[in-house]
C-alpha cells in the first residue's frame, strides 16, 4: 500500500478547491442565480474529515507513545462523523431534478441546465476525492498499526457507516454535529431511522462508495507497483 504524501496532497486538493470555487463563481455572474450556495457549505464540510485524517497521517510518522494513539482515537472519531460530508456531496446532483422546470423550455432542457450539471458535478466530484483519500489514509494508518485485514474491514465498515450517514442527511436532514448541538433530537431521529426500509438505502449507497474506493485504490497502488518495478528493472540494467 502506497503512502502518500499529506503536503502535496493539500495542495493539490486546495487548487482544485479554488478551480471550484472559480467555476462557481463564473455560473453565478452568468446565471445570476445563487440557487447553489449550499455547495460551498457541504463542500467546507468535506474537508474536515480530509483534515482529520491528514492530522492521524501526520502524528502516525512520530515516535509511539501514549498520546499519539489517544489523539489517533481520536481523530478517527472526528473522521468517523464527518466522512459522509465527503461523499454526500454526490446527493446534491439530486436539484438537477429539482430545478428540472427553470430549465426546461418548450419540453427541452436549455444550457442553464447543464452549466449547473458542470458546477454540481465538480463539486460532488471533489467531494469524492476527499473522500476517498481520507479513508486512505487511515487505512494506512490502520495497516501500520494492526495490519491488512483490519485495514479493509476498517474500510468496508466506514464505507456502510457513511451510506448510513448519507441517508440521515438526506432523507432526515440530519448534521454531523447535532449529536453535540441537538443531543435529544439527534437519538430521536436515530430510533427513527433504524428501520428495515431504510438498509437497503445504507447498505446501497454503503456498495457504491466501497466499489468507488477499491477502484481509486487499485489504480493507485498499480500505478505504484508499475513504476517501482520499473525502477527495479533500470537498477538491474545499470549493475
Amino acid at each position: 500500500m502506497k503512502a502518500l504524501d499529506g503536503r502535496k496532497l493539500f495542495y493539490f486538493m486546495a487548487s482544485l478547491g479554488a478551480l471550484s470555487f472559480a467555476v462557481y463563481y463564473g455560473y453565478t455572474v452568468f446565471s445570476k442565480s445563487t440557487y447553489l450556495d449550499f455547495l460551498i457549505w457541504n463542500l467546507f464540510l468535506a474537508w474536515l474529515p480530509f483534515v482529520a485524517s491528514s492530522a492521524a497521517s501526520r502524528l502516525n510518522r512520530r515516535r509511539a507513545y501514549r498520546g499519539v494513539f489517544v489523539m489517533t482515537w481520536v481523530l478517527g472519531i472526528a473522521w468517523l462523523l464527518f466522512f459522509p460530508n465527503a461523499p454526500y456531496l454526490l446527493t446534491d446532483l439530486i436539484h438537477l431534478t429539482v430545478m428540472k422546470d427553470m430549465y426546461t423550455l418548450k419540453g427541452h432542457w436549455t444550457f442553464s441546465y447543464w452549466y449547473a450539471f458542470v458546477v454540481i458535478f465538480l463539486f460532488s466530484w471533489q467531494g469524492l476525492l476527499l473522500g476517498f483519500i481520507s479513508a486512505y489514509q487511515f487505512q494506512y494508518v490502520i495497516r501500520q498499526r494492526t495490519g491488512a485485514f483490519l485495514s479493509w474491514l476498517f474500510v468496508a465498515s466506514s464505507s456502510a457507516l457513511a451510506g448510513y450517514g448519507i441517508m440521515l442527511g438526506r432523507e432526515y436532514r440530519l448534521n454531523s454535529w447535532d449529536w453535540l448541538m441537538n443531543s435529544t433530537s439527534f437519538y430521536w431521529l436515530i430510533r427513527e431511522s433504524l428501520k428495515l426500509r431504510t438498509l437497503p438505502y445504507s447498505l446501497g449507497f454503503g456498495l457504491l462508495l466501497f466499489i468507488i474506493y477499491i477502484t481509486f485504490y487499485g489504480l493507485l497502488n498499480q500505478s505504484w507497483t508499475a513504476a517501482k518495478q520499473q525502477t527495479a528493472a533500470s537498477d538491474r540494467a545499470m549493475e
